[in-house]
């Protein structure tokens, strides 16, 4: 499956489709290039299609990308994967367990921050 293709099509149907804050329907800010990686345009997602942009960039580095990329975007996958502050649960158990292996895997030997160092 083409990852890429399917997370730019996304992006560019809310780009086009011109959403604003404030116009009844809630948004999530989401950079474009993941602002860890040197990004800095922003669209506005619902927060479906926040997750999922999020899945489809993991699912796209972890079979296309370095490390660093691969790190970063299963850490910003699994950080949407917690209940917000109102209880709000966006995710399912399937996602979730999915989200915490690919975190897991990531951080193993020498990814860990930790790798090499004594506490």
């Amino acid at each position: 499956m083409n990852y890429l293709k399917h997370y730019t099509k996304l992006v560019r149907r809310a780009f086009h489709s011109n959403r604003k804050r404030g116009d009844g329907n809630y948004y999530e800010g989401h950079h474009v290039k993941p602002k860890s990686l040197g990004g800095n345009i922003i669209v506005l997602l619902t927060a479906k299609e926040h997750y999922i942009a999020h899945f489809l960039l993991y699912k796209h580095y972890k079979k296309h990308g370095n490390k660093n990329q691969i790190i970063k975007s299963a850490r910003a996958w699994k950080c949407m994967t917690f209940q917000s502050n109102d209880n709000i649960k966006r995710y399912t158990s399937r996602t979730f367990e999915y989200a915490r292996i690919a975190f897991n895997e990531s951080m193993k030997g020498k990814n860990h921050p930790m790798y090499g160092q004594t506490h």
